[in-house]
């Protein structure tokens, strides 16, 4: 790879972290707000839901309710500056984490298991797709 490549390449990657780690703190954000929403006194319990799931549409989530909680689930698991120093933190192939390993990692109780598998997913580079499977086989394995 020529000099110019070489830098053009670090320059581009710094980049696209950048970018991730905005990502990351963007939908960590609409957590709070679907956070928000969820506990307002304004809105009664039996039409929570529709609300939330109208909020992700009108954010152009196909998820509708399910993406609404994931991002609360977030929010409301984790610290925003936990989030911020996470997202910054490179896993062993230089790649940066994405939403998807938040949300799956949100869906464990407790911080310090939170933090073991932050560990095991950056030293072992998976995906979020990787990284659930490997949860949900744990946890299968701890229930039987």
């Amino acid at each position: 790879m020529r000099d110019i490549t070489r830098s053009s390449l670090a320059a581009g990657s710094g980049k696209l972290a950048m970018i991730a780690m905005r990502a990351v703190m963007a939908y960590y954000d609409l957590g709070v707000i679907v956070d928000t929403v969820y506990n307002s006194d304004d809105i009664p319990e039996n039409e929570r839901d529709s609300e939330l799931e109208e909020l992700a549409a009108g954010w152009g989530f196909d998820g509708g309710l399910s993406a609404a909680l994931a991002m609360r689930r977030v929010a409301v698991q984790f610290k925003r500056s936990d989030v911020s120093k996470q997202a910054r933190l490179p896993m062993a192939n230089g790649n940066y984490l994405c939403w998807g390993h938040f949300e799956v990692l949100a869906l464990l109780r407790g911080e310090k298991l939170r933090m073991v598998w932050f560990a095991k997913l950056r030293r072992n580079n998976w995906t979020p797709a990787e990284l659930k499977r490997r949860v949900q086989n744990k946890i299968t394995e701890e229930v039987f």
